[in-house]
């Protein structure tokens, strides 16, 4: 097979996206029938920090500590103050996040003064044949944006400390072609990822985090060995961070299901949509009636009862996305 054509096979599955998490469950005319809308909203918000209006991955934790304990004392679930998944007293308070928990904390560039002080040095610099079109700081070091002749740019810009060259385009944005730079880069080690974990239970999701320079895998607590031995810094200094999680993708598509197949029968209850909390904490489940929050509260509690994990009930088609401001690249 030809090795670019093999290439963009390997991206175009890590694109696919996680329909048994990061996705709305509706129903068909047969009972119990689950359609599932994945969701993938991409925010390219550039600068010192893949978060919710920032950009940011767990990086600012995780450069410390890789894989991310779950609990106080590095193990139980992602959010110890949840509701217990049996519906018991508790559940109708339950609460979570809907986007995920690593793209809501800022991240800055550890070395950002520095790169900034070799982006001034490289922005403009002529060589006999290539310039330098454009240059930023990145998690994974300065990107240069190049016009001329690459190849020979990709030899010499080491020298000023650039960590990845690439053609300029007048076409694109500068934004979108170093969002591209970095999903270049990163791509391949999630692809390790996938390989390292395949068939392995508990997976939780696994995304690409451009602007953290990182591959994010949300894992059921404890994850296993072989999971977190890959937390780490892999090639081209690009980090993979391990985040324990509550529940899984395929126990949280088992509860959407089980929840789906039971609504068909409550006649005063219309589900709109079903999703993971952006922590796995549980699920976050969308009815078509307004809510006063007596109704919010009775509904938990049931709904709780019935998936047996955690359930958040908001007002509308309120489909979840897992890693939504993220890629996705799970199954």
């Amino acid at each position: 097979m030809d090795e670019r054509q093999d290439e963009s096979r390997t991206e175009d599955a890590l694109r696919t996206p996680l329909t048994a998490v990061a996705a709305a469950a509706r129903p068909t005319a047969a009972a119990g029938s689950v359609v599932r809308r994945g969701v993938r909203r991409r925010r390219r918000l550039r600068g010192a920090a893949v978060a919710a209006g920032a950009g940011a991955v767990v990086v600012g934790v995780a450069l410390a500590a890789t894989v991310l304990p779950s609990g106080p004392e590095g193990s139980g679930p992602s959010n110890p103050a949840t509701a217990p998944a049996d519906g018991a007293e508790g559940a109708a308070v339950f609460d979570c996040p809907l986007g995920h928990r690593v793209f809501r904390d800022p991240a800055p560039i550890p070395d950002l003064a520095e790169q900034e002080r070799v982006v001034t040095e490289v922005r403009g610099l002529v060589r006999n044949v290539w310039t330098v079109r454009h240059a930023e700081p990145t998690a994974l070091g300065v990107v240069a944006l190049v016009q001329g002749n690459v190849g020979l740019a990709e030899q010499q810009l080491p020298e000023h400390r650039v960590a990845l060259v690439a053609p300029w385009s007048q076409r694109l944005d500068v934004a979108a072609q170093v969002d591209r730079v970095l999903e270049q880069a990163i791509l391949p080690v999630a692809g390790l990822v996938r390989r390292e974990t395949d068939g392995l239970s508990g997976n939780a999701g696994v995304a690409v985090w451009k602007d953290a320079g990182a591959v994010v895998v949300s894992w059921r607590a404890p994850a296993p060995p072989e999971v977190q031995a890959l937390a780490g810094e892999q090639a081209g200094g690009v980090r993979v961070i391990v985040d324990e999680v509550r529940w899984s993708g395929l126990d949280v598509h088992d509860a959407s299901v089980t929840l789906w197949e039971r609504a068909q029968r409550m006649p005063d209850v219309e589900l709109t949509s079903t999703g993971a909390c952006g922590d796995l904490s549980g699920m976050v489940v969308g009815v078509a009636a307004p809510l006063e929050e007596t109704r919010r509260a009775e509904l938990q509690q049931r709904f709780a009862e019935i998936a047996g994990m955690p359930v958040k009930v908001v007002e509308g088609d309120a489909v979840v996305g897992l890693y939504e401001g993220g890629d996705d690249l799970s199954e």
